[in-house]
């Protein structure tokens, strides 16, 4: 049931600020945390988290570490090694503030789902993974083998240093599979996206296809004419999802 009014409210755990969107006329049992990709911000979310909170759904959105409210620097986004810095930042914040804030926010854990968008997808979906309580992952213009598209950035692998390979072996989604079990994972690509092409996701959905694994697990969604933004298809079939 759609509500008429949407509460936002504004707190720090451990020095990483998050903003919460809640329906204000029921008490919502189901909770989507969501992170925002590179470059980018909670306050570019926001509309985001007021559209699900009017469907009934709590909405949770940390900042990530040197974005938004926590940019120092103005140079940051010119390095490609401070978003592997930046994602592996925001795995150990997450295991800092995670106890806090499910109890704060009191989560129901039977009706939880994580998800972002581009970068945001990516640090989701690890979280996912490494989370076997969490019951849904929502991935935005993302992909799952974090690997195959660091190589296509860099055109090699052995062109990153030992300590960005080490990052991309630790923390690759397609590696941690077996911790899937029956849990769902979503996949929304713009077939015109060309910041994070669908090709990847593509290939990966052949890949699952091809070998019969995980096939009931991965919802795989494309869409015509959808770029690297958000569209209003996608947060639909994501919080139809969500509340289902």
């Amino acid at each position: 049931m759609i509500q008429k009014e949407v509460l936002e409210e504004q707190f720090s755990i451990n020095n990483v600020p998050i903003t919460l969107f809640r329906p204000s006329q029921t008490k919502s049992q189901s909770t989507f945390l969501y992170y925002h990709g590179w470059t980018s911000s909670v306050e570019n979310y926001r509309f985001l988290g007021k559209s699900f909170a009017a469907q009934g759904i709590k909405v949770i959105m940390p900042e990530v570490e040197e974005h938004g409210t926590r940019l120092s620097d103005q140079y940051y986004f010119n390095s490609f090694d401070n978003m592997l810095i930046t994602i592996e930042q925001t795995y150990a914040e997450f295991a800092d503030i995670k106890n806090q804030l499910f109890e704060q926010v009191e989560i129901n854990l039977d009706k939880f789902a994580i998800g972002g968008h581009s970068m945001g997808a990516f640090i989701s979906a690890y979280l996912f993974l490494k989370y076997p309580e969490f019951q849904q992952a929502h991935l935005f213009n993302g992909v799952i083998d974090t690997e195959a598209i660091i190589y296509e950035i860099e055109g090699s692998l052995l062109s990153l240093s030992e300590e960005e390979r080490k990052l991309v072996n630790n923390y690759n989604p397609a590696q941690m599979l077996a911790k899937l079990g029956q849990r769902k994972m979503y996949c929304y690509n713009g077939l015109q996206d060309t910041v994070v092409s669908p090709v990847f996701m593509q290939k990966f959905q052949t890949q699952i296809s091809t070998n019969g694994q995980y096939s009931n697990e991965f919802i795989f969604n494309f869409y015509e004419n959808a770029g690297h933004d958000l569209t209003y298809k996608m947060l639909r079939d994501c919080y139809k999802a969500i509340l289902s």
